[in-house]
């Protein structure tokens, strides 16, 4: 029978950790040509989204501290405050990250034995950062984000914290002052690893030198705190170590180090100003760039939707044609990957497909996506594992009214008429898993949106994805 908690869960071995980390630090499979390096030096539309950032952040009440830590998951608070605390007494932060291998990760495809020489699952590993980190630099880029998200020039388009429903208005409000509209989408082809130290230091960097002042400033932070902060935020040069438990004496558990090295540039998951603000301004103004280059007026011709290394673009028929080519000519100049570039009347995105249709962007999540969703969660004991997998049941209610979706749930509940779901898998679904389907899906209407092959395989196999993985084998 399917295995329902375990099937997706890929082994924490330091083994995987170290393969990882290997295949991330090995010589990429892109760099910036010679004559490309300066490509963003100089871009005068950041000074102007400098000045548009400070402009708003002047003008708006910025969030407050504790209002900011208590929007974090309730057993990451204690971290956030004390990490403030430290930074108060001592204005330094660390800049070692922790490597931490991912035990959950959902990359493991098409069922198959689980262990470590597996080839079916990608290892992927987590940089842990210090609670100076956490809690000064983290509070410092939410409001930066904030204040990015208001500005004329790239408000828009920095998606990053919509919801689906947002986020699928925004779409359709671009699609709709079009007279013959296309969607533009790509796969940025391992993003994160071959974002250089370039085009940090030219965007990101250039950015936060110029805004961190007046945010730090307004938050109350002195110029030495606010030097300190700077000089984290900005860090090229990042200092890594993965460590593990060994027991070298009896009755006691010590840390041994696996690996320490330094990265160079480049940009990981888990450090707040290099991801979700890097990754999606850095793209966003490479992609101006490309407009300003063929005459493409930006938000008007074309309107480019950016959440970390996710694209989506919406332009005319006609400008998409002239946009392909410079896109492409200022990725390959810059040492960065793309594949999968797409100019077509439906899109994928945020793990989902997209079209419009019945007078509406219709967004449903990708078939794979959806049967993997909540499988396993390092958070909960093996006893609580039925209850949270029926309190994820419970959030994939907008399918239910869906070709594949309405018979995937009929399954999943059809092995937990039985179950409770106690007190503990509550207060977990309340504060760590309350977005685990996004919170926000809402239902989808009738009429129900066109849905992909595996949707229709799904219903025909009565919701059993084990069946479905069958016949994709």
């Amino acid at each position: 029978m399917y295995d329902k908690f375990l099937h997706k869960m890929a082994p924490a071995s330091a083994l995987a950790g170290l393969w990882a980390f290997l295949v991330r630090a090995s010589s990429p499979m892109a760099l910036p040509k010679t004559e490309s390096l300066g490509l963003m030096e100089n871009y005068p539309r950041i000074d102007e989204l400098i000045g548009q950032i400070k402009r708003v952040a002047i003008s708006s009440e910025l969030m407050d501290f504790p209002t900011y830590v208590r929007g974090q998951v309730r057993r990451k608070r204690a971290a956030y405050f004390e990490g403030m605390k430290r930074f108060k007494e001592k204005p330094h932060i660390p800049s070692r990250m922790d490597i931490v291998v991912k035990p959950d990760e959902k990359q493991h495809h098409q069922g198959g034995e689980l262990g470590v020489r597996n080839d079916k699952y990608k290892p992927r590993n987590i940089y842990n950062p210090s609670e100076q980190v956490k809690g000064v630099g983290g509070w410092v880029m939410y409001n930066t984000m904030q204040c990015l998200k208001k500005t004329e020039m790239l408000g828009t388009n920095f998606a990053s914290g919509s919801t689906p429903e947002a986020l699928e208005a925004k779409i359709l409000q671009a699609y709709r002052r079009m007279k013959r509209p296309v969607f533009i989408s790509w796969d940025g082809t391992r993003h994160d690893s071959l974002q250089h130290q370039w085009f940090l230091e030219h965007v990101d960097n250039k950015l936060l030198r110029g805004v961190i002042p007046t945010i730090a400033k307004l938050s109350g932070f002195n110029a030495t705190e606010t030097e300190a902060i700077l000089s984290n935020l900005t860090i090229l040069k990042t200092p890594v170590r993965m460590m593990e438990k060994s027991n070298v004496y009896k009755g006691k558990n010590k840390l041994k180090i696996l690996l320490k090295a330094e990265v160079h540039g480049t940009v990981y998951s888990g450090h707040p100003s290099k991801t979700t603000f890097g990754n999606g301004s850095r793209v966003l103004l490479l992609s101006h760039k490309a407009c300003d280059n063929v005459k493409i007026v930006w938000n008007e011709d074309l309107v480019h939707f950016q959440i970390g290394d996710d694209t989506l673009i919406v332009a005319e028929e006609d400008i998409a044609v002239i946009y392909e080519p410079e896109i492409k000519r200022l990725y390959e100049e810059y040492g960065l990957l793309m594949q999968d570039f797409k100019v077509s009347s439906s899109f994928e995105f945020l793990s989902r497909e997209g079209r419009f249709e019945f007078g509406r962007i219709q967004m449903t999540r990708f078939c794979e996506r959806l049967v993997q969703t909540g499988t396993y969660s390092v958070k909960m004991a093996e006893k609580d594992m039925e209850g949270f997998d029926k309190a994820i049941t419970s959030q994939m209610e907008p399918y239910s009214e869906m070709v594949g979706g309405k018979e995937y749930l009929e399954w999943r509940k059809s092995s937990e008429k039985n179950v409770k779901i106690s007190s503990r898998v509550k207060d977990l679904m309340d504060d760590v898993h309350k977005t685990i389907m996004d919170g926000s899906d809402k239902l989808l209407q009738e009429p129900t949106p066109n849905v992909s092959k595996d949707y229709k395989i799904l219903a025909a196999c009565g919701g059993n994805p084990e069946r479905l993985w069958l016949m994709h084998a």
